[in-house]
């Protein structure tokens, strides 16, 4: 197995969620099935924290949506198994 901490954030800071994801060793990160679910992740992280009254974005959800972003790094079995917990 591969291992990574998904971090999913907002444009602003401190809005962040951490997540892990263990994938079968012959299968890559970049496949549909494991972006869409780090987009799952990043859209809920987005949706927690929307504020439709934000001057920034002015009510543009797509545009703040578009700010939003993910992190992967590779992580060892002992790190995905401390922060599963």
């Amino acid at each position: 197995m591969k291992y990574y901490s998904i971090i999913v954030s907002t444009p602003y800071c401190g809005e962040i969620e951490y997540h892990t994801l263990a994938i079968p060793e012959d299968e890559d990160i970049n496949d549909d099935k494991y972006l869409y679910q780090i987009d799952e992740w990043l859209c809920e992280n987005a949706i927690e924290w929307w504020d439709n009254e934000d001057d920034c974005y002015e009510g543009d959800f797509d545009s703040y949506l578009g700010d939003c972003s993910y992190e992967c790094s590779v992580i060892t079995k002992e790190e995905y198994e401390r922060m599963a917990d």
